[in-house]
């Protein structure tokens, strides 16, 4: 889940960190919880602006509604795709990566305005 990055803030703790070259040769900083491993979020070097923060680490959820699902041609035999998100067999190309932030920021609107009524 991308955010701006300037809008992270580790409350607690102290976060680790390791560096992995993703497929398509860049690099990205991933930040793991020091005490029990879980991963936290990635800082990808190509774009110093945004953090992808794992979503499951939040502590209230109960706002996201996803919108895609990516490297499906991994998934599990059993996990089933609705056909109504948007599906990448792979990393998304950075067109894809617009359709997605798109619908998501779509679909957040749509929820901040059901919230205020």
């Amino acid at each position: 889940m991308p955010v701006p990055r300037t809008a992270v803030a580790i409350l607690q703790g102290e976060p680790r960190q390791w560096s992995r070259v993703s497929e398509s040769g860049r690099e990205v900083i991933c930040f793991f919880c020091g005490e029990c491993g879980t991963r936290l979020f990635h800082n990808p070097t190509r774009n110093p602006n945004i953090t992808n923060i794992k979503p499951g680490t939040l502590d209230d959820t109960s706002w996201l509604q996803p919108v895609g699902n990516l490297w499906t041609q991994s998934a599990q035999q059993w996990v089933k795709c609705s056909e109504e998100m948007l599906n990448y067999k792979g990393q998304p190309t950075l067109n894809e990566f617009s359709q997605l932030f798109e619908k998501f920021s779509n679909v957040s609107q749509y929820n901040n305005a059901v919230a205020s009524d």
